[in-house]
Formats: structure tokens, C-alpha cells, sequence
């Protein structure tokens, strides 16, 4: 789990019970609900405020006590500490189904944790330093006002917040 941790990084767990969902993942992100933020998506795994080695015990411990659908497939998403959720999704329309959908893209999936065979499997997709979604200001915002800017939690306690079925 070492390597999945990167300084200024928060670490995200999102399972799935099936390895060709997790394989998707990798090359096309994790596609959901519209407004879905990564509170929604994942649940934090590693906090900033434990050693790199603490965190790495979490993330193992995590992944193989999976308690969402006992998934076998947890995907890691991470990224640099300081993104507002509306930075990290991208809304698009299912070609197939019409429907609007939001997707947390690839480059902010660093691989997943194969419970089954105990292996990482890293996305060749995954950047480290990869840029936010530009979005506009929220409705409300006057030009030469500051938007307010909320981050995500860095710390797992911070997610109190966090949908109840958390992936």
C-alpha cells in the first residue's frame, strides 16, 4: 500500500464485486448518478493527519474488510489535497441511454486492489499532478466576487457528511 500513498494526497476506496467493472474504472472513470461529488462516489481511506505508514495499514485493512457488498475489486482514487467536489466530476450524456450522467474521470484513479489474488493493479491513466475539471462559479456568484472555496475532507472523520451507502 506504500505506493498508492502520495504526500499532499488523500487516498478514496470505491468497490466493486466485479473485475471487468474494475478494469472499466481504470479506462473510463467511475460513471454514476448526475450530481453525484466523491462523497458519494468513495469513502476516504487515508487521512493527513496519520503517518504514511498508519495510513497504509488502513488502506490494507480497508480493502480486505470491504463492507459495501463485500467487493473483492477496490478501485483507489487519489488526488491532491484542496479540490472542491465540483472539481473532480465531469457531466455527460449516456449515448445509449440518453440519460445524464456523472463521471469521476480516469486520471484521478490510481489503480485497484485485487483482494482475490492480492494484487495492485495501476491505471496507466492515473496523474499524478492531474488538473480539476474548470467549472464556472456556483449561481449567485457576482463577477469580481470570490467564490467561497470548500474543500474536500483530507482526514477520514471529516466525511461525516458522506452519503450513507458509501462505495
Amino acid at each position: 500500500m506504500e505506493k498508492v500513498l502520495i504526500d499532499g494526497h488523500t487516498v478514496w476506496g470505491h468497490g466493486t464485486t466485479d473485475k471487468q467493472i474494475a478494469d472499466a474504472i481504470l479506462d473510463s472513470g467511475i460513471v454514476v448518478n448526475p450530481g453525484y461529488g466523491l462523497l458519494e462516489i468513495a469513502t476516504p481511506l487515508s487521512s493527513s493527519d496519520r503517518s504514511k505508514n498508519d495510513n497504509a495499514q488502513t488502506i490494507l485493512n480497508s480493502v480486505n474488510n470491504w463492507g459495501h457488498k463485500n467487493s473483492k475489486f477496490v478501485v483507489m482514487v487519489e488526488m491532491p489535497n484542496g479540490y472542491r467536489k465540483e472539481q473532480l466530476t465531469e457531466s455527460s450524456v449516456d449515448e445509449r441511454s440518453g440519460r445524464e450522467r456523472t463521471r469521476l474521470p480516469s486520471r484521478f484513479i490510481k489503480g485497484y486492489v485485487d483482494v482475490l489474488n492480492f494484487s495492485f493493479i495501476e491505471n496507466p491513466k492515473f496523474e499524478v499532478k492531474a488538473a480539476p475539471t474548470a467549472v464556472p462559479a456556483p449561481a449567485g456568484i457576482r463577477a469580481g466576487k470570490l467564490e467561497q472555496i470548500v474543500p474536500l475532507p483530507t482526514t477520514a472523520h471529516d466525511s461525516a457528511d458522506a452519503a450513507e451507502d458509501v462505495w
